[in-house]
């Protein structure tokens, strides 16, 4: 049976109204769900039920559990439901015998031992249990509640210890193990007092002792009630105002009102309600950080009563906004028992206020609402003058520049805003090469983080001084500035397309969005590892068979072992894919490369086409972002500007599309036709080379799957197309594990192998600074003439030796 009703009551003063628990068992995914107006603590009872059935040496159905508690519009309060739910749920799974359940009522809280703890109102509804079922009534409760359930006689009361002897009374086949009937305890001997109804006259000496019973306190010190508390709110909306007493002369006024009427000031740092450049026109001081709002949450949940007091200096310190918005507050302040003094006209307004003191309120705040407007028209028109002369002809506004600059003022002239406006913006000591820096370790495949360790480690302070972060590094790569651009902003939002121009250009255009389109590559492919070994399929391989990453695992050195491709779920013992030798991997990536729009990794040639590219893409991701941004704002507001704009961005995004395919199909007719001269040429022996190789096979999406084995398999995936890539056999023997590429000190020589022939060719500048580096690192293992005597067959070594004889690359004679 999937369904089962046991009986019990809910408690609402002294009666004890009769609940249905209904619990149904149905098939689905597992759930716990109690429905019928039940409080919090009966909603806990799915814990403490699941714990305690288990704890008994039950089984939790794993099914979908509906607990219905009818009627369910009776409130249902505390944890007197554990019982008849957990017992319920035991007889819908069939683990205990269901008819039985009929003829009892049960009540007790759970804990999660299984242990019945107390109830409330266990007599009440033992007396309901008579009412409703006279003689034959049962009761099944904790054994702290027997006592006092006993005192109906005519219910049989029955406590228990735990579920498990409840459910052992109804499995017991033998009524010796079933729950005892409880008998009350002999009454005890009763004192008894002269009653205080025969008491003649007196009339004052009892109606102390009445109240002093009532209240729970001696004749001689009555209670003591609390007085209401008076809350002061300061506001001032300028940093202005904060160098001057405001703040003093307002929690003084506040403090001398207090005394006068013999009002105690709440203090406390949990009672001061002081919003400091809060503006009230603008409805700062009601926002999340306001302290305003704090006071009204207060308020609404009781915690400042009514009765209180809120004290201000005016009725604009409330609030400055629309009458249609102050008002309502203002309303609800005194419809919540909230006393309101303004101290500067002396005016109580509260619950009990007149027609003529509402409508003048109305006027105080409409007064208020005209001032800040009119300010606010005031100087938005000054700074719209300002923003159009800046736009029109580039005069400075001055204030707040961008951290490399600094505003000099234009010199011999008296009036302090022609100085301004005939000034001019300067380098701010020798920030701009920091700025250059920055952008140019951008590009070259960096992080914030790494940007930030390099300035630091070499002692560059921060534009704010201290050492740089993140975000110090995210600031200057995303401030347009460095290319000239001033944006207008107005209540902190942008104020029309920016201004080109305007400051001195620090990094060109084709620099900024290079770095912005390097920035977005790491984004997607989640940032790159910096070893000094670079791996250069990571976030590219994946498993043929499970799909997970392709780790790179050292086996030992050759010929014994090798450095291995492995499935990460493999080294786990999750997969059964197999090992791909990590040299021969290598091969394929080439290939990949030579598959791909990689000729900027090769070729100099194509690298202003590749620049531009980059910098196309940057615009176009940066129109994207405005013409989201305008369309949202069309659905909000009907301004025919907005369409315009909307307008203009589109039809830059097509010009920028069209752009993009051109550079496109410029760098296709570049491309090198000879595969394997692009194989000889990509860099993958320097951690640059490699990393750049890398993020440009991220950016364009391709992912390969790897299936290990004798004959390695990788397949190249992006979007719905696929490729096969292959080792090629003549390049196995020739690129393969029998190739030991190594560097030599000081050297300016190195040995290509070229169709099988060796051929000498000097190193190129980036090779020798990647000689340096690896010099650095110390990993020089072996000489090259170790290398050519095995490569020629002079000897063929199993183990590595140091050389004997070492070839001198130091010369170009040689």
């Amino acid at each position: 049976m999937s369904l089962a009703v046991v009986k019990s009551r809910a408690l609402t003063g002294m009666e004890a109204p009769p609940v249905s628990v209904e619990v149904h068992l149905a098939n689905g995914l597992p759930a716990f769900h109690i429905v019928g107006l039940a409080e919090t603590e009966v909603k806990e009872a799915r814990d403490r039920v699941r714990a305690a059935i288990l704890t008994a040496g039950f089984d939790m159905p794993q099914r979908r559990i509906t607990v219905s508690l009818a009627p369910a519009d009776l409130p249902k309060e505390s944890g007197r439901f554990d019982l008849p739910i957990a017992l319920g749920i035991l007889a819908a799974s069939g683990q205990i015998p269901a008819p039985p359940l009929a003829r009892y009522e049960f009540a007790g809280e759970l804990s999660l031992t299984g242990e019945l703890r107390p109830i409330r109102g266990a007599l009440a509804m033992t007396f309901a249990v008579q009412r409703s079922a006279g003689d034959g009534g049962a009761f099944v409760l904790p054994y702290a509640n027997a006592d006092e359930a006993a005192l109906v006689r005519d219910v049989a009361v029955y406590p228990a210890a735990s579920l498990l002897e409840v459910c052992n009374h109804f499995r017991a086949a033998d009524d010796a193990l079933r729950l005892p009937r409880h008998r009350p305890s002999p009454a005890a001997a009763v004192t008894t007092y002269p009653d205080f109804a025969d008491v003649k006259g007196q009339q004052r000496a009892r109606r102390a002792l009445e109240v002093a019973a009532a209240g729970g306190h001696s004749i001689l010190l009555p209670c003591y009630i609390t007085p209401m508390k008076a809350y002061s709110y300061i506001r001032f909306s300028s940093a202005e105002q904060a160098k001057g007493s405001s703040y003093e002369r307002q929690r003084a006024a506040c403090e001398k009102y207090c005394n006068e009427n013999n009002i105690e000031l709440a203090a406390g740092a949990d009672y001061i309600f002081f919003d400091k450049g809060k503006s009230a026109y603008k409805g700062d001081h009601v926002g999340d950080k306001g302290q305003l709002a704090r006071f009204l949450s207060l308020v609404k949940d009781g915690t400042i009563p009514a009765g209180s007091t809120l004290i201000v200096e005016s009725l604009d310190r409330l609030g400055r906004e629309h009458v249609k918005l102050a008002l309502p507050r203002f309303m609800d302040l005194l419809n919540a028992g909230i006393k309101v003094v303004t101290l500067m006209d002396g005016i109580t307004y509260d619950q009990d206020y007149t027609e003529m003191e509402l409508i003048m309120s109305i006027f105080t705040m409409s007064r208020a609402y005209r001032e800040s407007k009119g300010k606010a028209d005031r100087i938005g028109g000054a700074w719209q003058k300002k923003r159009e002369m800046a736009r029109d002809i580039g005069t400075p506004i001055g204030g707040a520049v961008p951290m490399w600059l600094q505003h000099v003022r234009a010199p011999g002239i008296a009036d302090p805003k022609q100085a301004i406006r005939d000034g001019k913006y300067i380098e701010r000591g020798n920030r701009y090469r920091v700025v250059e820096r920055i952008f140019q370790m951008a590009v070259a495949g960096h992080g914030k983080v790494a940007i930030a360790k390099a300035l630091n480690a070499d002692g560059v302070e921060s534009f704010k001084g201290g050492n740089w972060g993140t975000s110090s590094v995210d600031k200057v790569l995303k401030n347009k500035a460095v290319m000239g651009f001033y944006q207008p902003m107005h209540n902190g939002k942008e104020a029309g397309e920016p201004i080109p121009g305007y400051f001195p250009v620090v990094v060109e255009p084709e620099l900024f969005y290079e770095a912005q389109e390097a920035l977005a590559g790491r984004r997607i492919s989640k940032g790159t590892r910096q070893t000094a070994d670079f791996q250069i399929w990571q976030g590219i391989a994946k498993c043929h068979t499970c799909y997970a990453a392709m780790h790179l695992v050292n086996k030992g050195k050759p010929p014994k072992g090798y450095r291995y491709l492995r499935c990460a779920n493999s080294g786990k013992g999750a997969c059964k894919s197999k090992l791909v030798r990590y040299d021969l991997s290598e091969l394929v990536f080439r290939k990949l490369l030579s598959k791909l729009d990689a000729l900027p990794l090769v070729q100099e040639s194509s690298g202003r086409l590749e620049q531009e590219r980059r910098e196309v893409e940057g615009r176009l991701g940066e129109q994207r972002g405005a013409l989201a941004r305008h369309t949202k704002a069309a659905e909000t507001y009907d301004n025919p500007a907005i369409y315009g704009l909307i307008v203009r961005t589109d039809e830059e995004i097509k010009r920028l599309t069209v752009r993009l395919d051109e550079i496109a199909t410029a760098l296709a007719t570049k491309k090198i036709t000879d595969a394997r001269e692009f194989e000889l040429k990509v860099d993958l022996t320097s951690f640059e080379g490699r990393a750049r190789a890398n993020a440009l096979v991220k950016r364009l999406g391709i992912t390969v799957t790897v299936a290990g084995g004798e004959t390695p398999s990788f397949i190249a995936i992006n979007g719905m197309k696929e490729w096969k890539l292959e080792v090629p056999e003549d390049m196995r023997e020739e690129l393969g594990s029998d190739v030991i590429v190594q560097q030599v000190p000081n050297a300016l020589l190195q040995i290509v192998i070229d169709r099988g022939e060796p051929v000498i060719v000097p190193l190129n500048a980036d090779q020798k600074e990647v000689v340096a580096r690896q010099e650095s690192y110390g990993k020089n293992s072996k000489g090259i003439d170790e290398w050519l005597r095995q490569k020629y067959g002079l000897y063929r070594s199993t183990s590595v030796t140091e050389p004997t004889d070492q070839v001198n690359l130091d010369s170009r004679s040689n």
